[in-house]
């Protein structure tokens, strides 16, 4: 009997909570981009090859406490030994930290692995981009980057006059 008129009770409670007036929940704002923007999103988006914005849709693991920690997991796994190369080979949009592949320690570990993968992908994309193109099919996208960006500088050059 006390049981029930215990149940009882607690209906009536979440009956009354859901009576209650709510106020609306305040959508989050997402940024638009405007005019006023320098594009940078767009910029960054277009000047991406086709496997690297494929590359950007995953998150993955990866061993190693450190960006250029060389691991024989990483290397059994994805080819290569150190955290830095298997973002820069698959061009993964995250990493995911995990205790079991040393990657999760503290935070001033985990914000010196980020900064230092950052920094790594940077100079290996910067190396890449300076040895140039290196197939007809890298030629050719490159090719159609510029046109389309030459187009849009063409564009823009109209309205200015």
């Amino acid at each position: 009997m006390l049981r029930n008129l215990a149940w009882l009770l607690a209906l009536f409670t979440l009956l009354e909570a859901a009576a209650q007036p709510r106020e609306p929940l305040e959508q989050p704002s997402a940024h638009r981009f405007e005019r006023g923007d320098d594009g940078w999103a767009e910029k960054t988006v277009k000047n991406l090859s086709l496997e690297e914005k494929v590359g950007q849709l995953f998150t993955t693991y990866v061993y190693g406490s450190e960006a250029s920690t060389p691991s024989s997991e990483n290397q059994r796994l994805y080819g290569v030994s150190t955290p830095a190369e298997v973002v820069a080979k698959y061009h993964l949009g995250g990493v995911i930290y995990f205790a079991w592949t040393d990657s999760l320690r503290n935070p001033q570990q985990i914000a010196t692995l980020r900064d230092a993968l950052q920094k790594q992908i940077a100079a290996l994309d910067e190396a890449a981009k300076a040895a140039g193109p290196k197939t007809a099919a890298d030629i050719d996208a490159r090719v159609e980057q510029l046109n389309a960006e030459l187009a849009d500088l063409k564009a823009r050059r109209k309205t200015l006059k």
